[in-house]
Parts: structure tokens; sequence; C-alpha cells
């Protein structure tokens, strides 16, 4: 089980890193919270 959990938390990181890239190159700092805080779009 805790392999799955790892694997889950894993894939959600990098998932927030993404959108953390496509906010920063797409030049849309309004994505991005003021502290850094990436919200997630689902």
């Amino acid at each position: 089980m805790l392999p799955l959990l790892e694997t889950i938390l894993y894939r959600d990181y990098n998932i927030q890193i993404l959108y953390f890239y496509l906010s920063v190159f797409t030049f849309q700092p309004k994505d991005v919270g003021l502290k850094g805080e990436i919200p997630l779009k689902f």
C-alpha cells in the first residue's frame, strides 16, 4: 500500500511542477499564487 501512496504523491507532485512551468513559460503570473503556490486545475 505504501508504494501505491508514494506513486500517487509523486504523480501529483509532477503535475504541480508541470503546471508551474506552464505558468512560467506562458507568462501568466496570475496562475501562480503570491507565495508561489500552484493551484490545481481539474
